[in-house]
Formats: C-alpha cells, structure tokens, sequence
C-alpha cells in the first residue's frame, strides 16, 4: 500500500513539473523564452545575447507538450549581439521591450512588423551599421533614443499611424540623406533629429503642433526647410533648427537657404536668437502662402543675406517691423500678388520693403482626361463577309494628342481588323476588337475595346430557291413563293443574278 501512494505521489510530481508558472524561463529550437501569462499561453523572448546568424523568432514557442504564443521582445533580449546578421518577427508581436535590439551590432535591416504597438526605450539603439529600418504603422509612440546612433541608416520613414517623437528619438543618424514624417505625427521631441548631418530638406506634415528644443539642430547641410498648410499654428520649442551660439563653427550649424512657409508658426521663447528661422546667415529666399495670416516678431532677425520674400496673399499678413531685418528690408525684393502693390506699400512693417514689385497670378496647367481617346463603338453587330469602320475619338473637343493607336483582334477567325480599324466579319461567333492606345512619350498605356457579334449572312432563311427560272432581284418568301409588288414586313429570299440567294429583311 505504502509502494502505490509514493507511486501516486511521483506520478503527481511529474504532472506538476509540466505546468509553468508566469516569468518561468525555457529554450526551444535554440532561443531562450520567459513566460508571460500561463494562463493565456503567452511568453516573449528572453536573453539571447548569443543568438548567431540568421534569427527567426517563431510564432509559438514550445515548453514540452505546451505551446506558448510569442507576444514580444523583452527587455535586453539582443542586447549587444554582435552575431546575428539578421531578424525575423513574426505578426504575433506586439511589444519590443527597452533596449531589446541595441547594439547589435551585426543587423544591416530591420523590419518591425505593424502588429506591434509598443517599443521600449533604446528598442535599437546604436545599431552601428543597420542601413535599412521598417518601423512599424501600428506605433503611436516612438520613446526616447529608440532609433539613436544609427549612424549608416540610409531613410528616416515615419509612418502613418505614429503620434510622438520623443526626445532624441533618431539623435545622429548620420548618413540618411531623407526624412518623411507621416501625417499623424503631432509632437516631435528635443533633439529628436539632431545630428542628422546629411538631411537636406525637412518638411513639416500639417499635423504637427510642436517642435522640441533643437530637435533639427547640427544639421549643417539642410538647405530647405517647408511648414505644409495648416489651419492650426506650430510652436516651435528654443533653437528648433540650431543654437546660435554654435554659429562660428560652419561643420555644425545649418544652411538653410528656402524657406517654405504655409502656415501660422510662434516660439515659446521671445529672445530673438532663439528664434526657429532667426540668425540663418545662409537664407536667400521666403516663401510665404497664402494659409499664413502672421508673421512672429523677430521671426527673420538677423537673416542678412535674403533677396527674395515672395508673398502669395493679396492681403498682407500681419506683421512688425522687427519681423525682417533692416538689410532684408534694403536689398530682398517681396513680390506679391499683381494688383496689392499698394496693400502692401501702405502697411507699416511690408511698406519697410524698398523694392516691392506685383507678380501675374499663374493660370494652372490644363487638366486633361486621362484616356483622351475612345473607341467609336463598344459594341458591333454585324453579317458575315461584311465590314465596319471603327475610330478613335477624342475625349476632349480640342484636345488629340499624338498618341499611337494599335489595332487588333482576340478572334481572327471570327473577326479582323485592319491597322486603320476596318473590321471584317469572317464568321458568326464573337470577339473583341482591342484599340490598344500609348504615349511615346511617357510610357503610358490603355486598351478600349469594341465587343463585335457575327451572324451568319443567310441566317433566318430555311428554304432555299433554286428554280433555274426565278427571275434575278426576284423576291420570296420562306417557303419559295415569289412575292409580287409590296412585301410585309419580315424575312425574305433574294434571288441574286448570280444564281445564289440571299436575305432581305422588310421592316
């Protein structure tokens, strides 16, 4: 009795050792996994420092004869890897812990999946030498330094979907030539592109609201700088594009020399020199639609070197005199819309312009249809032995571009068609007759197509004539009775002069 209750009790110890319990660790096919929820068969993936090569991080992970489903990254899980040379996540992920890809160091691409929604701080920090990196649409946070010290990163790609650019976020992505910010993104942090050095151009996506503290400083080779139109106004946090007192040292500072503006922007400081577009020595051109109203005080202070402020409103922004400075006022030229010269004259702070000049407003390009030319029919009926002529019209009354028409047939045994578009009917059937249409020029390309019925030319007739005596041009009707003086309406047979029939139909 006493051997059958140890025997009981072994068997039960066994049967526990197969139930995990949350944060319990294991390995399975070469990676270590934590357990997440017992409960729900979750787990992330744990320490893998050692992991080598190509990773595949699967969908479900097993613990014995328990499968556990892989949610996330947790923290530190690659921390400074330096031997895997890439990773695959799968969908099942929706979270990369703090620090879970930093510093590894042997990943050239790196794709999140849009199945996840969090990301730790410093998820993939200081990926030395990743060129290519996917982040995923279904983020609404990027944290602080999440992407820093990338600094062979080709793009910087924001996509749609994100909300928050923390602090540092791209911080010295060196090399990417290119920054596109998606159009849900709302606040972008301090420092969070500084350091970008070969970014040329940054444009602002209308959804934005604010900007950090040098969030788009030591950038030295930025050249243009757009603010997209927008119906609320852009705050700038101090130095959004550069501190001035690193001015003296031409490897850091920036060089804008366009700006772009098309919509309302202020500073949360009012010391001129912490200005966003303040002390830009290298600006030469302001340009100013029509979705702005205002202009900052101080906003160009000390932009010595513009020629040209181009303002395409015929009512004049509001504006102060401390707005442009006194060299931009004696030398830049502000042309405006033809006709508000005078608007624009007579205000206080434009009328500081010495040469203010009218500009004729620019008719847009004419739109023209995409397809400028149709088939002339889309359907045809029509005897075999007969032809019909098919055309290509123009959409547009005026507009017949030289484009190349090509015709052909899907049937030639039912139908041809010439390469003016003659269609010659070969036997009953049906096919299409395709209009093939191209721009030599640009490489475009579509078909119209006519759908073409054949019948047979003596279809209806069930007697044939063929008294040797039947006056030619004669009519009869179905059953061979000539037919004299005027005819009913219906089908009839023709004796031809050739000594064949045909059919004629009487309406």
């Amino acid at each position: 009795m006493k051997h059958f209750i140890l025997s009981a009790a072994a068997v039960f110890g066994v049967a526990l050792s197969l139930s995990a319990a949350d944060g319990d660790t294991f390995s399975w096919q070469g990676l270590n996994y934590r357990v997440l929820s017992e409960t729900e068969k979750t787990c992330e993936v744990g320490d893998n420092v050692s992991a080598s090569g190509a990773v595949v991080i699967p969908e479900k992970a097993s613990n014995g004869s328990t499968d556990y489903t892989v949610t996330a990254l947790g923290e530190d899980a690659f921390y400074l890897n330096v031997n895997m040379t890439s990773i695959s996540i799968p969908e099942t992920v929706t979270t990369i812990g703090s620090q879970a890809l930093s510093r590894c160091i042997g990943l050239t691409d790196l794709v999140l999946p849009n199945s996840v929604k969090e990301i730790g701080t410093r998820a993939a920090y200081a990926c030395n030498y990743l060129e290519r990196l996917t982040i995923s649409s279904g983020l609404r946070v990027i944290p602080k330094e999440a992407f820093s010290g990338m600094p062979w990163l080709e793009a910087i790609v924001i996509p749609d979907g994100v909300e928050v650019i923390n602090d540092d976020a791209f911080n010295y992505c060196s090399r990417a030539t290119s920054l596109t910010l998606g159009s849900t993104v709302k606040t972008i942090g301090k420092f969070a592109f500084a350091g970008c050095l070969a970014l040329e151009s940054v444009t602002i996506p209308a959804s934005v609201t604010l900007i950090g503290e040098e969030a788009f400083g030591y950038i030295p080779k930025i050249k243009t700088v757009t603010l997209e139109e927008g119906d609320t106004e852009l705050t700038f946090n101090i130095n959004a594009f550069g501190n001035t007192t690193y001015l003296h040292d031409p490897d850091v500072v920036a060089r804008i020399e366009t700006l772009n503006l098309n919509r309302n922007f202020t500073c949360v400081s009012d010391n001129e020199k912490e200005q966003p577009f303040a002390y830009k020595p290298t600006l030469v051109t302001i340009n100013i639609g029509g979705a702005l109203t205002s202009l900052p005080a101080n906003a160009f202070a000390e932009c010595t070197d513009v020629m040209a402020v181009n303002v395409d409103k015929a009512t004049c922004p509001a504006a102060d005199a401390s707005s442009f400075s006194s060299s931009t006022y004696a030398s830049a030229t502000l042309t405006v819309p033809a006709g508000s010269v005078d608007n624009y004259k007579s205000h206080t702070a434009w009328g500081q312009f010495k040469k203010i000049e009218g500009k004729e407003e620019e008719l847009p390009e004419p739109t023209h249809p995409e397809k400028p030319w149709l088939i002339s029919e889309q359907t045809l009926n029509i005897e075999a032995g007969k032809t019909a002529q098919l055309s290509a019209t123009p959409t547009e009354e005026g507009y017949e571009p030289q484009w190349d028409i090509t015709w052909s047939s899907s049937d030639e045994s039912i139908a041809t068609v010439s390469p003016e578009g003659l269609v010659t009917a070969v036997a009953a059937g049906e096919t299409d007759i395709v209009m093939l249409v191209s721009d030599p020029e640009s490489d475009t390309t579509y078909i119209e197509t006519c759908r073409v019925s054949v019948t047979d030319g003596n279809a209806g007739i069930s007697t044939v004539v063929t008294d040797p005596a039947c006056n030619p041009a004669a009519v009869y009707d179905l059953n061979g009775r000539r037919i004299d003086g005027a005819a009913a309406p219906g089908v009839y047979i023709v004796r031809k002069s050739d000594g064949t029939t045909g059919k004629m139909i009487v309406k």
